[in-house]
């Protein structure tokens, strides 16, 4: 299968921030338990502080604000991989608006993608995965989030998105989305 798309600006920044959502969700919602974890702990510990019983509630409210720390910690460093995550995809979309038009191959050993500033082949074995987000295929090849191949249904069609997936889905395992 071969098609060629024209590059669209606005659909690829609209893909990549669904795309950050979706790998980054779990952990977000990891941050955020933590931090609802820690809130009893604080709140009892103080609570037996004001009544006296110190040991218990010192160890209650340190335990508490340790767990909330562990949250408090991740939220600098998600913020600041998100800006050097989004700054990648604004450098790669001015890059490629030069040359608008993409060419994906899928062919039965390998898959190709050209833009006029990259030409690649790859054996479906060096992907780990792919995801289906809304109507979006992801093709990852790590966990990175910027080494990974989008192609929306909106690009090529409805039917030969339905034939892709099912290309896809015989040469590469899926990853929840």
């Amino acid at each position: 299968m071969r098609f060629e798309t024209p590059f669209d600006a606005s659909l690829a920044r609209s893909q990549s921030t669904l795309y950050w959502k979706t790998i980054n969700r779990k952990k977000i919602a990891y941050a955020l338990y933590y931090a609802i974890v820690s809130l009893p702990g604080i709140l009892v510990g103080q609570a037996w502080i004001k009544e006296g019983q110190y040991p218990g509630g010192f160890f209650f409210f340190t335990f508490g604000v340790y767990i909330l720390s562990i949250a408090v910690r991740y939220f600098p460093y998600y913020f600041k991989i998100k800006r050097n995550y989004f700054a990648q995809v604004e450098s790669l979309i001015k890059k490629r608006e030069i040359n608008a038009v993409q060419v994906w191959t899928l062919e039965a050993d390998r898959f190709s993608y050209a833009d006029g500033r990259m030409d690649i082949s790859l054996k479906w074995e060096m992907f780990n995965g792919y995801r289906l987000i809304g109507q979006n295929l992801c093709l990852e090849m790590t966990e990175s989030a910027i080494v990974s191949f989008i192609l929306g249904e909106e690009e090529i069609g409805q039917e030969a998105f339905k034939d892709v997936v099912a290309f896809v889905k015989e040469r590469v395992p899926i990853k929840p989305a």
